[in-house]
């Protein structure tokens, strides 16, 4: 599983605004960026960070109001290969990890398996059909769930 952080970790970016900071996964070869809605929302500037340290400036381009998913485009990453994403659903047992910048670490993994399907929340957001994993994970570390 190790390589396979190591591989994600070129594809998922620390994402500061004047509001809040989070995580996010490069989803495609536009730039695009996805993050969370209260992540970018309401926000004035959305500063990007890769693994490297290096700094973009982003754009929201795609904002739920009723789910927490939001799509920031960094043209300067434009280009650039996201990673693969499996599409079908995994099976119960399934070592997979979360990638993502806690507290503001960068780079920051956790590992766990996947514990059951279909689940739903509401907080601010209307969240449903999620998959439920068993690992410890800190606010901020929401930018990439990969299997190992």
């Amino acid at each position: 599983m190790s390589s396979t952080i190591a591989k994600a970790k070129s594809i998922v970016y620390t994402i500061d605004s004047d509001l809040q900071q989070g995580s996010g996964f490069l989803f495609n070869k536009m730039g695009d960026i996805v993050t969370n809605a209260h992540v970018a929302k309401d926000a004035a500037y959305i500063k990007v960070t890769n693994s490297n340290g290096q700094q973009f400036n982003g754009r929201i381009i795609g904002i739920s109001e009723t789910i927490d998913i939001a799509l920031i485009r960094v043209l300067d990453i434009a280009g650039k290969k996201p990673m693969e994403m499996e599409l079908s659903q995994i099976p119960v047992g399934t070592k997979v990890f979360a990638l993502g910048s806690p507290e503001n670490i960068a780079n920051t993994s956790t590992e766990g398996k996947i514990t059951g399907f279909g689940k739903s929340f509401f907080d601010d957001y209307d969240n449903k059909n999620l998959n439920e994993k068993e690992e410890t994970i800190k606010k901020g570390t929401r930018g990439k769930i990969g299997k190992g």
